[in-house]
């Protein structure tokens, strides 16, 4: 529905007026760089003031993909993106386009979400996880930074300062992770995990930027080097001048890792294997291991052009994940052991995040084969016992109410088909679900919701120790029974701050536009010369007759209904009847509205007011003036063209109107005058008269940096009893005017 101006587009265009925005998507970047699909993502400009880089441990990690659509960031190389301004500037918004495939997610902001900032120099976006992946990535499509010039927008001063560790690993920016925290003794601390070569020193800064006298040490390079990736811990003494510490300041020590005995069993190999310091660092300095145990899964069949396999193993057969064999080598499809086999894996241990495994290239033999399990349909069973079974093997038909169903960024189901299937106290998590024939991806084509009960085929399997039921085979489906809202008599009677505006002299149109705490309504007919008289929904215009109950911000149509307009005196009008509305219920309608007065009288002082060009942010030729009160009175109007010397009335206005209080007070009329004294002062005089009947008397004057725009010049738009008036070198058209 198209609601008149209101005071929140005012607000928002008066705090932007003097920011500087700039949008690109990361599809334009890659024309204008040259960026080719699978590049590593350089540090490259917006424009000439922002400046993008990213950092992460993962190679993966700030790449171009999707032939250069895309810049994805994956969350388990601690990936981050910072946006830096240029010197002389200030970033105070950020917002960041995902692509729908996006299963992590910036911890700063959703998709399309700005982030506001208090003008900072640098902005640092961390990945973080959806709540639906465990290792998320972020796959950026488009940017949007607002900055300003330094000078222009006042910084607040924070009294606050930290101490982080910065530097190649944060991009030289301060991190929340990477903060020191205060002892006792007047030092900081902090444990960190570094990689080998990772440069840093301390910096002194608000969480937000660094000055430049606030690096420990001082000067330029003269940067603490790794050279060993493990976890270390880091103190800091402010004071500086400490013998034997790094440049007197703070002091970096390698934290003692515990050396476990020699694992003889899936079990302790497993705890040996987590305990390295970080990925692929192998396990007392590549030992090898020769560990037996039970294949519990098939991680990655074999593959041909690899000659590999990767299996989960566990010292009992119905052990689950313990510890993995990450591409074992294996010589043929033949050769591959299935579940249950007994085999004995020889090769060094490691880590991968949090995966325990031998290291790639590891040897298996199998010792005892397993009896191919032929499946069977065990038939129907409750999901507490089909969780009871752990069958991996055998088929159960269960049954549940589907509920937290996985979702794409602009709320649609995914087309795998991804939820928890819920029985009672017991749930199981359905990773993918196939329809009746075994097609995949075709969810979105089910009519399968949340709250709906649903019988599936399902067989028991384990990822990370967590068990789902894997492309399970849609059975059935009963929906959800929806309740009937039965149909409501509502009574609405306005009589406080009712408009209503009168186009019929000139395009036959009129409006009635109230609210009250519960509901905003607008009624307007269709072109006619008639006012007074009976109207059905075929008269009124259905863009702009509705209903918005405001507890839900619901749009309500008329479906039906009988109102009766009748003209009062002194111009005042009343509209009464009923309307079924298209939630099934009926409205008691009375609207009074009444020509307001100036009961009241309040003057209004400006002090200073900000006078810009309105073309740019309407389109057409228009000056806008902004002012605000020193008890924060707020007034907004702009004027059709550039002529902004005479006097002018509400019909010249594309808006205005007046905040007191915080609160709008919706303007009946508006008289203008503008004189100027000198070449470079205009004094301004307005008598807004508002619905309260409260009339608001406005005085300023414009001093320094006001300017007539020569009419002649520019094209003028002016809007005469609802008609918009567009002359150009003395050639006048009329154009039908809008309502509100």
């Amino acid at each position: 529905m198209k609601k008149f101006f209101s005071l929140i587009a005012a607000v928002l265009f008066a705090g932007s007026m003097m920011a500087t925005t700039v949008t690109k998507t990361v599809a334009e970047l890659a024309v204008e760089k040259s960026f080719t699909n699978g590049a590593v993502c350089t540090p490259f400009n917006l424009d000439d003031v922002i400046a993008v880089s990213t950092s992460a441990t993962d190679a993966n990690s700030g790449k171009y993909y999707s032939n250069g659509e895309q810049i994805r960031l994956y969350q388990t190389g601690a990936a981050t993106m910072t946006l830096t301004a240029a010197e002389g500037y200030k970033i105070s918004s950020v917002t960041v386009t995902y692509a729908s495939q996006n299963t992590g997610i910036f911890t700063e902001a959703a998709s399309g979400e700005a982030v506001a900032f208090d003008n900072v120099q640098s902005a640092t976006f961390t990945v973080g996880n959806s709540g639906t992946a465990t290792n998320g990535q972020v796959r950026i499509t488009e940017f949007t930074v607002v900055y300003d010039a330094a000078g222009e927008t006042p910084v607040t001063p924070v009294e606050t300062m930290d101490y982080y560790v910065v530097g190649s690993m944060t991009n030289w920016g301060p991190q929340a992770a990477y903060k020191l925290a205060a002892a006792t003794d007047g030092t900081y601390t902090g444990e960190f995990t570094f990689a080998a070569n990772d440069e840093f020193k301390v910096a002194y800064s608000n969480g937000t930027a660094i000055e430049d006298a606030n690096w420990f040490p001082t000067g330029m390079g003269n940067n603490y080097t790794i050279t060993e990736a493990g976890d270390y811990t880091i103190t800091f003494n402010p004071a500086g001048n400490v013998e034997g510490w790094y440049a007197g300041y703070f002091q970096v020590a390698m934290k003692e890792v515990p050396v476990l005995a020699d694992p003889t069993n899936c079990a302790e190999a497993r705890e040996a294997a987590l305990s390295v310091s970080a990925n692929n660092v192998p396990y007392k300095d590549s030992t090898i291991y020769a560990i037996s145990g039970y294949v519990t899964e098939i991680k990655t069949a074999y593959s041909d052009q690899y000659h590999n396999i990767t299996f989960w193993m566990a010292d009992a057969a119905d052990g689950g994940q313990v510890i993995q064999a990450y591409r074992a080598a294996c010589a043929s499809a033949e050769d591959a052991p299935i579940v249950g086999d007994k085999v004995t894996v020889t090769g060094a241990l490691s880590k991968y995040n949090s995966t325990p495994q031998f290291m790639a290239g590891s040897t298996f033999v199998i010792t005892e084969h397993a009896t191919p399990a032929v499946p069977q349909n065990l038939g129907e069973k409750t999901i507490a016992e089909f969780l009871a079974l752990a069958n991996t093997v055998d088929t159960c038909v269960i049954t549940g109410v589907v509920a937290n169903i996985k979702k794409n960024s602009d709320g649609s189901y995914n087309k795998y088909g991804n939820f928890d299937l819920v029985d009672g106290e017991a749930s199981v998590y359905v990773y993918g679900l196939l329809t009746a024939d075994g097609e995949a991806q075709k969810f979105q084509e089910m009519g399968v919701d949340e709250g709906d009960t649903l019988t599936v085929k399902a067989v028991y399997s384990l990822y990370n120790n967590n068990v789902q039921a894997k492309n399970a085979i849609f059975v059935a489906v009963k929906k959800a029974a929806v309740t009937p809202i039965e149909p409501t008599e509502i009574t609405i009677d306005i009589e406080t701050e009712v408009n209503f505006i009168d186009y019929v002299a000139s395009a036959g149109w009129w409006q009635f536009l109230a609210e009250n705490d519960e509901y905003e309504i607008s009624i307007s007919n269709v072109s006619t010369t008639q006012a007074a008289g009976t109207y059905t929904v075929d008269d009124l215009d259905a863009d702009y007759s509705y209903i918005t109950i405001k507890a839900t911000n619901t749009d309500v149509t008329f479906e039906e209904c009988s109102l009766v307009l009748t003209e009062g005196e002194n111009g005042s009008r009343t509209i009464e009847g009923t309307v079924r509305g298209s939630d099934g219920n009926t409205y008691n309608i009375k609207l009074v509205f009444v020509v307001p007065t100036a009961q009241t009288t309040v003057n209004v002082e400006i002090p200073e007011w900000e006078v810009y060009d309105g073309a740019d942010y309407y389109g057409f030729a228009s000056v806008i003036f902004m002012g605000q009160a020193e008890d924060s009175t707020y007034v907004q109007f702009a004027l059709y063209g550039n002529d902004v010397i005479g006097d002018f009335t509400y019909d010249d206005c594309y808006n205005g109107g007046i905040e007191v209080a915080g609160e709008w007070k919706s303007p009946y009329s508006m008289d203008i005058h503008i004189n100027v004294s000198d070449a470079n002062r205009a004094i301004i005089t307005m008598d807004i008269l508002c619905l309260n009947n409260t009339l608001y008397h406005v005085t300023t004057t414009i001093g320094e940096g006001f300017e007539n725009v020569d009419a002649a010049v520019k094209a003028i738009k002016k809007m005469v009893n609802g008609n918009v008036i567009i002359e150009k070198n003395g050639v006048k058209y009329t154009v039908n005017g809008a309502r509100l």
